[in-house]
């Protein structure tokens, strides 16, 4: 017993340093100035036609990008084509921060194609591509890693990868830890007739959890080299450039997670620092996935951070409680108190939901410019969406409330389904860039 409590203080202290590690600051890498210019930073005032680009009369001997924030180009990173199709690129890439410049031999007249690619702090991939001319225009030759069009600025197969990545992440985080807090706070050791069989159903979907948060990384891994090009999905050198971007620590420190949450579960549960240490981990982990949302600008970090990990800490209670309501119910010897436990849960996830709504406005308010982002950006038109499913998981919860019997745990296997989807949603949206 002794040798298992110094066990556990030395991993909480562990997870407790890990948590106090410094962070870099957030937002999401998006392309803010280049020279020569791109046409998306053109102004009104100064329109620049994208098939030209900006057309010079001196031909620049570099070519120089300006992210939002610090990146990490994969692969080749940044290339540039002259009017012959052929390289024009001087040397190597230079980084420093958030600019990546190279030289170029620009001194042939037409029009020349600069295609970047990277990883941003935020651990999410992106590229993009501009034209310029010099002298006149001319017909443009590419030599891009990818082609067809782009969905927030990655391919569509990779957006699919990370959507399915995130989803799996989630539904990992949920199941892996929501079955001990529904111990903890719901159940409260209720019923010592059922409780070797509640323990080992609620045991095996935390190894459930635990199977898909590990699985989920290698399928994310895959999705970053699908969305810079579809055919460097298992390119060695662009999965060893991902490895070492910002995506390969966050990816350690998930799997460490999951590993860490794996030794615990072979502790006595009636330790009482267990629920010290499982506490630290679950809020441990939702840390680490809040510095990779999107879109939390520089001067609000203090208030995006904790809200997209109060966000994810709500919805691990919610969809990881109800999973956990559903595998116990049918058990003979908890069928007396049924009733006390869906009080119980219904009030933690009355509790999880305000949590929800609450940090869904902050950061609605931090990534939206304005109202009109609701229907002009994909990522706006997604988050209605999603909206729309958790109104129906709210009143579907509300309605299962009220009745009783096999109608009441049928609409609670669509409250489930329903925030299925929503969490499902939710990995979308990470995906994609907001509009601020």
């Amino acid at each position: 017993m002794r040798r298992t409590s110094f066990c556990l203080l030395l991993l909480f202290g562990a997870i407790t340093l890990w948590l106090a590690r410094p962070f870099p600051v957030l937002a999401h890498g998006t392309l803010l100035v280049s020279s020569p210019l791109d046409c998306a930073t053109s102004t009104p005032a100064n329109p620049i036609d994208c098939r030209t680009g900006q057309i010079y009369q001196t031909a620049p001997n570099q070519v120089k990008l300006s992210f939002t924030e610090p990146v990490k180009p994969i692969r080749h990173g940044l290339i540039v084509t002259g009017p012959d199709g052929k390289p024009v690129e001087k040397g190597t890439i230079t980084v420093n921060g958030a600019d990546l410049s190279i030289a170029i031999d620009a001194r042939l007249p037409g029009t020349y194609q600069v295609s970047w690619q990277v990883i941003s702090q935020d651990s999410h991939p992106v590229r993009g591509t501009f034209n310029f001319s010099v002298t006149r225009p001319s017909e443009i030759v590419s030599r891009a890693y990818w082609s067809g069009s782009d969905v927030g600025g990655v391919s569509p197969l990779g957006l699919c990868f990370q959507v399915i990545a995130k989803l799996a992440h989630f539904a990992g985080y949920a199941l892996g830890f929501g079955p001990f807090f529904f111990d903890w706070l719901v159940l409260k050791n209720a019923g010592k007739d059922g409780q070797k069989t509640t323990e080992s159903r609620l045991k095996k979907l935390t190894y459930y959890g635990i199977g898909l948060l590990l699985v989920a990384e290698p399928v994310d891994l895959l999705g970053q080299s699908a969305s810079l090009a579809s055919d460097q999905l298992f390119n060695p050198d662009v999965l060893a450039d991902i490895l070492a971007s910002s995506f390969g620590q966050v990816l350690t420190e998930r799997l460490g997670a999951a590993i860490l949450l794996w030794v615990l579960l072979g502790i006595d549960r009636d330790n009482k620092l267990l629920k010290v240490g499982v506490s630290a981990l679950y809020l441990g982990l939702a840390v680490v996935d809040g510095q990779t949302s999107h879109a939390v600008i520089s001067d609000s970090v203090w208030l995006g951070w904790p809200a997209n990990t109060l966000h994810l800490v709500a919805m691990g209670l919610w969809v990881g409680g109800l999973v956990s309501l559903l595998s116990v119910l049918k058990i003979p010897a908890l069928a007396e108190k049924k009733g006390v436990l869906v009080e119980r849960f219904g009030q933690i996830a009355a509790v999880a939901l305000g949590w929800l709504i609450l940090s869904g406005l902050i950061m609605a308010w931090l990534r939206l410019k304005g109202l009109q982002d609701l229907w002009t950006s994909l990522y706006g038109q997604t988050l209605l969406v999603k909206l729309g499913f958790l109104a129906a998981v709210i009143g579907s919860a509300g309605a299962g409330m009220k009745l009783l019997g096999g109608r009441q745990s049928r609409l609670w296997k669509v409250e489930l389904a329903l925030l299925l989807s929503v969490v499902t949603l939710a990995g979308l949206l990470i995906s994609l860039p907001p509009p601020r």
